[in-house]
């Protein structure tokens, strides 16, 4: 059983159970399970929880067949089903639900060859009324849920046109004329069509909404920008050029400023070196930051890119790319020789054999490089542009590939498995870590060949890393290393790893507000250990050793890049013995941990409300599926709010237990015997092993 999006049940152990129960005969009253009947249980896909915590939304999925969406109330039986629905979005406010309506099951299998295309359908929360649109590629809420747009998926009939009576100055793909988006006012249902589009962004304060034109002609495309405080109808230019193409459009959620990349398209209709710009909602005025043309020789910004600002939008991170790298990329054949000599081709004749040519001096074996061939084709390297000084500064290169986007304004942590390609074949993964001076674009190695993980602090003051079993810490400013674990007396990697490669960490949490304090796993425990050389302190109080429970950090905040003095975490606990999940907490400073709530079965913490404490978890058994649950984060009063399932009290279900006993070599093992239902000691039964 598993938990990542998609809720699943234990069908390996319904196999178990079909099996003893058909073998034994003796169901009574209670049916066996059929082959149909696994077809027909359900799946929970895509569970959220709106930012009041008064709303979940998620998709009922079987196996076979056409699933539901479903929107719940939390404080009373008020709930909606939408036929086919599915990947729910609920507004800020709550009032409104979005999701996307799947094709038809019996459509997608009787018409396999045929795409079939999703919609979108909305509802009010207030009253359960729907709007459905079919064929839509996307869509999104606005931040003060007044909007929703949706992208139009692309259709062959005509839309209307931008300048059609324009000549096209190339001929244009229709992979590159974008479709239809639709503003719709949420109060009052009015929409706003505009045609040729085909990406989108709200800022964050949701006064624009920003989108991109790619019409028929190409003389109209560009990028333009609708003020939502004057009603969202009036068209405002940022940029526009013919046969240019505009992407990667990132708001600052600082100051209204919206980042975005520009380019010619070429008569192969690929994107030329491109421009990265900046376009200042305040004033109304596109600034154009930086040409390809000026950047160090054998360098350009590619059009397929990466921006991301730093939080108090004074920064901007991008890629660059080698040029000739790029021109490799690019490379496009001109159509077919049709002479004799293509019945000689050799090129041709072993075009569709597979043959790999393998260097021994390459620095990848060739399945690696197949694996790899898509991410290394659109690998970028980063840089970084100050707004204040106006100046960009390269930071990554061919030798050091990644760099990672940071918030403080003075370091970042750079990264190079360049010098240990070759040997990562046999030998696993291994990096030389650098602190990389923004300002300047200077590396300085601070860890050669490091096989386990490195974090940066968040104000960059350290840098915390793992190798030879042990952590360390080193610090930016003063230039000095020193071990955290070697005298605390227990170990910090995993015992029980049986790789070639060295044992790797139990894991890393987290670090406090001022980065004060790191805090890090061993098999059982959360330690915090100062940064100033202070005493460590276990803030599980040593009894997750002591009673073989695992303690870890359950992060309810996903923005939260630190964790505040005092603060209360949640935790989930893992009973190593007897197999079960429960939750505890513990608290930043304190020294022991505390109950919330505990059963013998497995609790998950799917997300908390953003503006409130109730919790979305599941809780399930063997003999228990993983239902969705709400709780304040005291647990006093949880609450099951579905029951998707209920066809399993039709079934013989059987019972399951923990056993140990030991291998023919001595070795102590642990398993799970499923009995079937009204199992009688000393009769002989039919036995799968899984």
């Amino acid at each position: 059983m598993f938990l990542a999006r998609r809720i699943a049940f234990p069908f390996a152990l319904l196999a178990l159970v079909i099996v003893t129960l058909s073998t034994s005969g003796i169901a009574q009253r209670k049916r066996a399970l059929t082959f149909q009947d696994i077809m027909k249980f359900n799946q929970i896909e895509s569970p959220v929880i709106s930012e009041d915590g008064a709303w979940v939304a998620y998709a009922v999925q079987p196996d076979r067949g056409d699933g539901e969406g479903r929107v719940q109330s939390t404080h009373t039986s008020t709930s909606y089903a939408i036929p086919r629905g599915g990947k729910p979005v609920i507004s800020p406010d709550s009032r409104w639900v979005a999701m996307v309506l799947k094709p038809k099951a019996l459509d997608i299998e009787l018409k396999p060859k045929e795409k079939q295309k999703s919609g979108l359908v909305l509802l009010a929360t207030s009253t359960g009324d729907t709007v459905q649109v079919p064929s839509v590629e996307s869509f999104a809420f606005s931040n003060d849920s007044r909007w929703l747009a949706y992208l139009l998926a692309k259709e062959k009939s005509p839309d209307a046109v931008k300048d059609s009576a324009a000549k096209p100055a190339v001929k244009v793909k229709k992979e590159v004329v974008g479709s239809a988006i639709v503003l719709r006012r949420l109060d009052s249902g009015s929409e706003v069509r505009i045609p040729f589009a085909m990406t989108y962004a709200f800022d964050s304060t949701s006064r624009f909404f920003a989108y991109v034109v790619a019409d028929t002609t190409g003389s109209a495309n560009g990028l333009y920008v609708r003020d939502l405080a004057r009603g969202g109808t009036l068209e405002d230019t940022i940029a526009v050029g013919a046969n240019n193409t505009y992407t990667h459009l990132s708001w600052s959620n600082a100051n209204r400023r919206l980042a975005f990349v520009s380019a010619l398209l070429d008569e192969k209709e690929k994107p030329r070196p491109a421009f990265l710009w900046v376009w200042d909602g305040g004033a109304g005025k596109a600034t154009r930051l930086l040409s390809s043309d000026e950047l160090s020789q054998g360098w350009m910004i590619p059009s397929k890119n990466d921006l991301i600002w730093t939080k108090d939008g004074q920064r901007l991170f991008f890629g660059l790319k080698p040029t000739e790298k790029a021109n490799k990329d690019s490379v496009v054949t001109d159509g077919k020789d049709t002479t004799d000599a293509v019945l000689f081709d050799v090129d041709g004749i072993v075009k569709k054999r597979e043959l790999d040519v393998w260097h021994w001096n390459d620095p990848r074996i060739n399945a690696n490089q197949k694996k790899r061939w898509k991410d290394e084709k659109d690998r970028t390297f980063r840089a970084v542009y100050n707004l204040a000084t106006g100046k960009y500064v390269p930071l990554a290169d061919e030798e050091m590939p990644a760099v990672d986007a940071t918030e403080n304004p003075t370091v970042a942590l750079g990264r190079s498995n360049v010098p240990y390609l070759r040997e990562s074949t046999w030998r696993g993964e291994a990096l030389d870590i650098y602190l990389v001076d923004l300002a300047t674009g200077s590396r300085k190695p601070i860890v050669p060949k490091l096989d386990g993980a490195a974090y940066l602090s968040p104000a960059g003051k350290w840098v915390v890393y793992y190798r030879d079993k042990q952590w360390y810490l080193y610090s930016t400013t003063v230039d000095s290393t020193r071990s955290l674990t070697e005298s605390i007396g227990v170990p910090f990697h995993d015992e029980e790893d049986d790789t070639p490669s060295p044992p790797p960490a139990h894991g890393f949490a987290g670090w406090t507000d001022g980065d004060k304090d790191v805090l890090l796993y061993d098999k059982y425990d959360i330690w915090q250990f100062p940064t100033d050389g202070g005493a460590a302190m276990n803030i599980t109080g040593g009894e997750g050793r002591r009673r073989e429970i695992t303690f870890r950090v359950q992060r309810l905040d996903p923005d939260a890049r630190f964790f505040k003095a005092g603060e209360e975490l949640l935790l989930t606990a893992y009973h190593n013995k007897k197999k079960y999940t429960a939750f505890y907490a513990a608290r930043i400073g304190g020294s022991r941990e505390s109950k919330r709530i505990e059963e013998e079965k497995r609790f998950v913490a799917i997300g908390k409300a953003k503006r409130s404490d109730v919790l979305l978890f599941t809780r399930q058994s063997y003999t228990e599926f993983p239902d969705l649950w709400v709780s304040d984060l005291m647990f006093k009063s949880p609450r099951k709010i579905t029951n998707v399932n209920p066809q399993m009290n039709d079934f013989a279900w059987g019972t399951a237990e923990l056993v140990e006993w030991k291998s023919l070599d001595g070795k102590p093992l642990e398993g799970v015997l499923i009995k079937p239902r009204n199992y009688s000691r000393g009769t002989r039964y039919t036995v799968l092993v899984y």
